[in-house]
């Protein structure tokens, strides 16, 4: 596993020092919202004269995590993600957390650990909300991988869009696929998370606005960023605007949005204009 690189090593030598000086192994007092981020419903305590219903060891979840959680085990090399982790699992210590759901709160008790957190904005460091916004995006992306949409939903084509007038087509509202995120992020995440899946040893990127659109779609995970204007057309009609009205306040063009449809069409991300078949579309 790649071990994080100078400076980055360094900040995570200072980063989990600081968080393990603050954990209750080490009898300090520890922030009451990492309480609540580690032990938040739906988990119950579990009554200290019963065990766990899963008997299973610190070894076995820190594996369950890294499991869970492999881009980010590689960022951060699989000695300081064992320590972070540890330290985070023992907040959970007594409670009854399934280990398919381990990551739940992870990129959260990462976030409040930062040890540059109450520092002026000006003053942090960017990579550690990499280490964050990564680890979200991961849990995220598996979650969506595991949903429970068997079959992707009936489509329509990008072909039924030529020759339908404005005036009509500009009344219409879109559905999303089932699933399907935007989301903005202070890091290029899912470049970085590719590249790591393609068994490649990226460094930590440097920090851009990044608008993003995430579905799954035939069974596989697809991501598409988003211009600006894009992504705040996308997010108004997501939210039942029609193309008119998004179009409008956004200030595309209409050959621009047709443009942008029916690539959004294309790929999977729109599956449906207006709630309406083809045939109504086309001969309505």
């Amino acid at each position: 596993m790649r071990q994080a690189v100078e400076p980055e090593a360094q900040g995570l030598s200072r980063w989990i020092h600081d968080v393990v000086q603050g954990s209750p192994v080490s009898g300090r007092s520890t922030d009451h919202r990492l309480m609540a981020v580690a032990n938040d419903e739906p988990y119950a305590p579990v009554p200290s004269s019963e065990a766990p219903a899963a008997d299973t060891t610190l070894s076995d979840q820190l594996d369950a995590l890294g499991a869970l959680l492999p881009v980010l085990e590689f960022a951060l090399g699989a000695g300081f993600f064992d320590q972070f982790a540890g330290d985070f699992l023992s907040l959970r210590e007594g409670y009854e957390v399934p280990l398919a759901d381990l990551d739940e709160g992870f990129a959260e008790y990462l976030d409040l650990t930062r040890p540059d957190r109450e520092l002026p904005a000006a003053e942090q460091e960017e990579w550690p909300r990499f280490l964050v916004e990564l680890a979200a995006f991961e849990r995220g992306l598996r979650k969506l991988s595991e949903g429970a949409l068997l079959n992707d939903p009936p489509r329509t084509s990008a072909a039924i869009l030529k020759g339908v007038p404005w005036a009509k087509l500009g009344r219409c509202r879109i559905r999303l696929m089932p699933g399907a995120s935007l989301e903005r992020f202070r890091f290029p995440v899912h470049r970085y998370w590719r590249a790591v899946c393609s068994d490649e040893n990226p460094e930590y990127p440097d920090p851009r606005q990044v608008r993003l659109a995430t579905w799954r779609c035939r069974g596989a995970l697809s991501f598409l960023e988003l211009h600006p204007n894009a992504w705040q057309v996308l997010l108004r009609l997501s939210q039942g605007e029609t193309l008119e009205e998004a179009r409008h306040a956004v200030g595309v063009g209409v050959a621009s949005l047709r443009r942008m449809l029916a690539r959004w069409i294309e790929r999977g991300l729109v599956v449906e204009v207006d709630a309406t078949s083809a045939h109504t579309l086309a001969n309505g």
